[in-house]
């Protein structure tokens, strides 16, 4: 499953923001981009700090991501 179908499957649109943590610190996301296979996204903030130049990311992989409004996953 590519990024996008990933985002469709899970009802990300774009506007939705998603935290994801690759082990160094939460990653906040700005979906803007859902194309027929790829995605993009502003990076907002990473580690709770506010990115001044805000990156772009193109994929979704090497995180486990989940949108602000839905509940953490259980431990």
């Amino acid at each position: 499953m590519n990024d996008a179908d990933q985002c469709r499957d899970k009802g990300w649109k774009v506007g939705d923001r998603l935290m994801g943590d690759d082990g160094y610190g939460p990653t906040l996301v700005e979906l803007t981009v859902i194309g027929e296979s790829e995605i993009s996204a502003l990076i907002l903030a990473h580690n709770g700090v506010a990115l001044d130049h805000k990156q772009v990311l193109e994929t979704l992989s090497g995180r486990t991501w989940r949108r602000l409004e839905d509940p953490l996953p259980a431990r």
